[in-house]
């Protein structure tokens, strides 16, 4: 008997199951499927869809009947069929948006990037640009070059490692040479950081020389 009654509550349970209802999508969730489909391998692997509706409350839907999508501006137009049965036209935007750090902050020109300075956005990918840094490690110890302001993505060309040689500066040009090693005073003619090569004035023999930068007022000339 035990067992019959056992059996009872495990075809209920089975049953209470399948009955279950799918998880119900949105008007911008079948938007944002259909937007990936169109267009989804010409955009980053980690973007995603940003979807906006004009004049259209979000509702439960079951499917897109017509679909019309702008792949450069994001503006769609379509027919969706809701849950109920009903067909409604919406229309919006669908915008590709990547995750990226970017400044808490507004930066100066010298500063040096610390981890609070950052935090992560997502942007409208046509904000970012090709040469933005997308990974927060990549901006953590860098230099800042140009200002950087809050919000925005952060260029390439507005970073560098920090500079330990200053354009003007007297520094000291270290030689070596099949095992001779030889130091002058000279004048650097650029700013340089570790490992950037920089011109410098012998200032004894006013000759201009290429060296590294190596350390804090080093710079290095290997023959």
């Amino acid at each position: 008997m035990m067992t019959g009654f056992l059996r009872t509550i495990a075809a209920a349970a089975c049953v209470a199951f399948t009955a279950m209802p799918a998880a119900a999508l949105t008007i911008t969730d079948l938007v944002e499927e259909r937007a990936m489909e169109e267009v989804g391998a010409e955009i980053p692997a980690d973007a995603e869809f940003k979807v906006k509706l004009s004049g259209q409350e979000d509702a439960e839907a079951v499917v897109i009947n017509d679909w019309w999508m702008d792949p450069a501006s994001g503006k769609f137009l379509a027919n969706v069929v809701l849950e109920e049965g009903s067909i409604t036209r919406v229309s919006g935007v669908a915008i590709v948006a990547v995750e990226v750090p970017v400044p808490a902050r507004r930066l100066s020109a010298g500063a040096i990037i610390a981890e609070n300075d950052l935090e992560t956005r997502s942007l409208p990918a046509g904000r970012v640009g090709s040469y933005a840094v997308l990974e927060a490690d990549d901006l953590v110890g860098m230099q800042v070059q140009r200002v950087l302001m809050r919000g925005r993505a952060v260029q390439e060309q507005s970073i560098s490692p920090p500079i330990i040689i200053q354009r003007g500066e007297i520094v000291t040009i270290s030689y070596q040479n099949e095992g001779l090693d030889l130091s002058a005073k000279g004048k650097a003619l650029a700013a340089g950081f570790k490992g950037q090569d920089v011109r410098v004035v012998n200032l004894v023999s006013n000759k201009t020389l290429v060296g590294v930068a190596s350390k804090e007022g080093i710079v290095e000339v290997i023959r």
